[in-house]
């Protein structure tokens, strides 16, 4: 087990090692009220932002059984009943705004009683990405998108949804809150060295209070779990897709032997029905000989000539049909 256990550290990154754009730190620090309240007004620019409850942590959203789920990495609902949430976005996957459109239909989904049919009672709600790539090229920090109406982009549809992507290597930082650069800063390198370069007291008391999950022994503990349920994870799904391509194979072995089994059939066919009308035509030409009158040996040279076929070939048939008919 010490093995296995030092092995494991080997691959897997430490509590002190990882920032906030490892979904394990960004979900047990998050879990803290104060610490999502903090991220949300800055980002936000709402500093009397308040959460009505502790956060949730990978929340499931489905609209019904067999339909795909999604896993809200950081859920939070504020005490207008605004909904809220963050994720970080380590790689680009190439299908981010996508995704992130189908969080807001579940997110909508599942933010109305069954029943219910005023459609006013939906919360305000953000989805908010944080990633340490530009998804959009522009070079911002910052990319906030609501819907508005092509003709006049003054004009608002107001379904109060918006859906938010940081960029923590951005560079337009005249046109960016400083405390959001130094947040989003401090988000990719979650360091004292980063908490001490910022003026910001929120993000000050957002490393303190972060560092007490870096430094816990069940949080590490918690980790470790963690790796090993997603490497068993891994391991499964290696093993299923092994089953499910063997399956596979031999099913196309099955068929390819099929097939082959149907061209076999019908090449025995069509060869006995050919020797069945080449046997047809001798007898034939021998019948028809001895009918003019031919003798039996005339008949076998005859189907030799016409037939091309061996001498045995021939007396064999004319010797039958000479001695019956």
């Amino acid at each position: 087990m010490n093995n296995q256990n030092t092995s494991v550290r080997k691959t897997l990154k430490t509590l002190e090692e990882m920032n906030l754009l490892d979904r394990f730190l960004f979900a047990e620090a998050m879990e803290n009220i104060e610490n999502l309240e903090i991220l949300l007004q800055i980002i936000l620019d709402q500093p009397n932002l308040k959460l009505m409850e502790k956060p949730r942590t990978e929340r499931e959203l489905r609209t019904r059984p067999e339909n795909r789920m999604v896993r809200m990495d950081v859920w939070g609902e504020g005490k207008d009943r605004t909904v809220y949430d963050a994720e970080p976005q380590q790689k680009n996957t190439n299908n981010l705004p996508k995704r992130s459109r189908y969080y807001q239909s579940l997110m909508d989904y599942n933010l109305l009683d069954i029943g219910e049919m005023d459609f006013n009672k939906l919360p305000n709600s953000y989805i908010i990405t944080i990633m340490p790539f530009d998804l959009f090229g522009l070079k911002y920090y910052q990319y906030t998108f609501k819907s508005f109406c092509q003709e006049n982009k003054n004009l608002e549809i107001g379904d109060n949804a918006t859906r938010i992507f940081l960029n923590t290597k951005g560079t337009n930082n005249e046109e960016t809150r400083p405390e959001l650069i130094a947040l989003l800063k401090y988000i990719e390198h979650t360091t004292q060295k980063y908490a001490d370069q910022s003026n910001s007291h929120r993000i000050k008391r957002l490393h303190e209070n972060i560092k007490k999950p870096k430094k816990s022994k069940e949080v590490n503990l918690k980790l470790m779990q963690a790796w090993e349920e997603r490497k068993m994870e891994i391991e499964e799904g290696i093993e299923e897709g092994l089953r499910q391509a063997t399956a596979q194979i031999q099913a196309e072995r099955d068929r390819v032997a099929s097939e082959r089994d149907k061209v076999i059939s019908e090449r025995d066919r069509v060869v006995s029905q050919r020797d069945k009308l080449a046997k047809d035509y001798v007898n034939g030409v021998i019948s028809t000989a001895k009918r003019c009158g031919a003798s039996m040996e005339t008949a076998i040279n005859l189907a030799m000539e016409q037939c091309s076929i061996s001498q045995e070939q021939a007396a064999e048939a004319a010797g039958r049909i000479y001695q019956t008919e």
